[in-house]
């Protein structure tokens, strides 16, 4: 008898939950939100020349093929894209930012920018010079060298695709 009393108010419990979600569901399907894949371009960015003065970057490589991935077609020659991005820098450092006595922890900060403009066929300039970055941090145990260990390797990696989001954000703005 005791469970019987409290199932109707439990049912009643998911019964508002599962209208409320559904609501919530009309609402956001009904006002056209559709999710937006991490690597979409907008079509204006369908053919692209991508200069730098460092091609063979693992930064640039991981560019390029996200721009493929993408469905970017990637040209060298400047006047058949109508859009030229030209990363000017990759930048990635190591620095210490803490030592625990008590522990001998160490903590180390891993940062990576690119810094890159946008330019028409024509040379103008679509996009100013824009910097961007990610850091993380890696915390290594007294027993743990730095370049024996994967993470630096790791982190390098998603840090990259971090920067490469950041950029592809840049690319599906409004202003551009």
């Amino acid at each position: 008898m005791h469970l019987s009393k409290q199932k109707p108010t439990e049912n009643l419990k998911f019964s508002l939950a599962l209208i409320l979600c559904s609501i919530f569901m009309m609402l956001i399907t009904g006002c056209g939100f559709t999710p937006r894949p991490i690597n979409h371009l907008p079509s204006k960015f369908q053919i692209i020349s991508l200069n730098t003065s460092t091609p063979y970057n693992s930064f640039v490589l991981a560019f390029k093929k996200a721009l493929q991935t993408a469905g970017a077609k990637l040209t060298s020659n400047n006047n058949n894209a109508p859009v030229t991005i030209n990363i000017l820098q990759t930048d990635s450092n190591f620095t210490q930012i803490n030592f625990d006595f008590s522990t001998a922890t160490r903590v180390y900060a891993y940062t990576m920018s690119a810094t890159f403009k946008i330019t028409n066929a024509q040379g103008k300039t679509i996009l100013d010079t824009q910097t961007v970055s990610a850091t993380r941090n890696i915390t290594l145990s007294p027993n743990e060298i730095l370049n024996a260990s994967n993470q630096p390797e790791i982190i390098k990696q998603v840090l990259q695709e971090q920067v490469i989001i950041k950029i592809f954000n840049i690319l599906n703005t409004q202003q551009i």
